[in-house]
């Protein structure tokens, strides 16, 4: 089986000309739990991005799926991302859709599955997040912590064979940090999955439980 992301010899620059990422190789499998422990501004962002198809490397390669990121098109892109769920910390619900249409949307979107099969599919994923509040009302209102699961439930509809988490415990309390771990190791735990999540915050890792931990330092990958 095929890595599902493997980067070869990945080197991103700035508008500077300065290097973000230099001769970057990493292979990720299914099944892999990795965590990215470093400050902001480090190329945290960059990186699942990379990951995303959202940015492409100035040199080398970034292979997802099997496939060459640089080489696809719209369509294969699309497809490719149909198979990831990705939470960016600029990540939002969209505002004039209930809770419920939110985490619906990809299915309706992506899937083959009927109106019913989406709703109940949403509902499932509402109730793994273990969401209390009316699905059927704006998510405006909502605190942050809620807001962040919810984002959780749809990242997963899909059932992504990649899960890409950036700083997913910024801004929660210890208890809410603990219950979003949960849930992102319970999607791992299914089997033949990626988890790629990244923190500021180097005491995260003892809740998202990582099997490797990588830092950024000068623009290279270590650990």
């Amino acid at each position: 089986m095929p890595a599902l992301v493997e980067f070869i010899d990945v080197s991103c620059y700035g508008e500077d000309g300065r290097a973000l990422f230099g001769n970057v190789s990493l292979t990720l499998n299914a099944g892999d739990n990795l965590a990215v422990a470093a400050p902001m501004a480090s190329g945290k962002s960059l990186l699942l991005r990379l990951m995303a198809g959202l940015a492409k490397p100035d040199k080398g390669t970034v292979m997802v799926l099997g496939k060459d990121t640089s080489l696809q098109g719209a369509d294969e892109t699309r497809g490719i991302r149909a198979r990831m769920g990705m939470i960016f910390k600029d990540t939002v619900l969209i505002s004039n859709l209930k809770v419920i249409e939110n985490v619906l949307l990809p299915l309706l979107y992506h899937s083959e599955l009927s109106y019913a099969e989406c709703m109940d599919r949403a509902r499932e994923l509402l109730g793994l997040i273990g969401f209390r509040g009316d699905e059927w009302g704006l998510p405006g209102g909502l605190p942050i912590y809620t807001k962040k699961l919810i984002t959780v439930a749809r990242a997963l509809a899909m059932g992504p064979e990649i899960l890409l988490c950036e700083n997913l415990m910024d801004g929660l309390m210890d208890e809410e940090k603990k219950t979003a771990a949960s849930v992102i190791l319970g999607y791992l735990s299914s089997g033949g999955r990626l988890l790629v999540s990244t923190t500021t915050d180097e005491s995260d890792l003892a809740l998202l439980r990582p099997e490797r931990v990588i830092r950024i330092q000068d623009g290279r990958l270590v650990g």
